[in-house]
């Protein structure tokens, strides 16, 4: 065998390696992350822990409006829902409410009546502050991305 042939075998040998250790990375990833939060479209979780599937934590003290199924209208933020809704109680997470089957929802919007200001602390482990100001004459529906939102507010402004 020449030496131009041990060289090819080789590197498909390391070819077929570094394809198995990716699939093994993205297999572990998925079996320790778990699957994909339920898309916007879906009002109920695929995770049975619930972990990164929209969980709404409200802390202000007042009842939130909160809803599934958000679509953009207005910018990317500011939109419509479809799916169902829910008035969360101060001091409560959106693990209250289950469908038939015990499922959680994947609260995917809060409601932000008008002149009102919400503030909220949304992404991974609640950590980037958002402060939804809605100076209009009606209410509208923010979005809330799947990593979920701790509700720290909400007054006239």
């Amino acid at each position: 065998m020449t030496a131009q042939e041990m060289l090819g075998i080789a590197r498909r040998r390391r070819g077929r390696l570094v394809a198995t250790v990716v699939a093994l990375t993205v297999a572990a990833s998925v079996g320790v992350l778990g699957a994909a939060p339920a898309e916007a479209t879906d009002a109920r979780c695929t995770q049975s822990n619930a972990i990164d599937c929209g969980v709404i934590y409200n802390t202000s003290g007042v009842d939130v409006r909160i809803a599934t199924n958000f679509h953009p209208t207005y910018s990317a933020d500011v939109g419509t829902i479809s799916g169902v809704t829910a008035t969360l109680p101060g001091n409560r997470n959106s693990n209250i409410f289950k469908d038939s089957n015990g499922r959680f929802y994947d609260w995917d919007a809060v409601y932000v009546p008008p002149s009102s200001c919400l503030y909220m602390k949304v992404g991974p482990g609640l950590g980037t502050t958002l402060d939804y100001r809605n100076t209009r004459t009606y209410g509208v529906w923010y979005k809330v991305n799947n990593l979920g939102a701790n509700v720290r507010a909400l007054r006239s402004c």
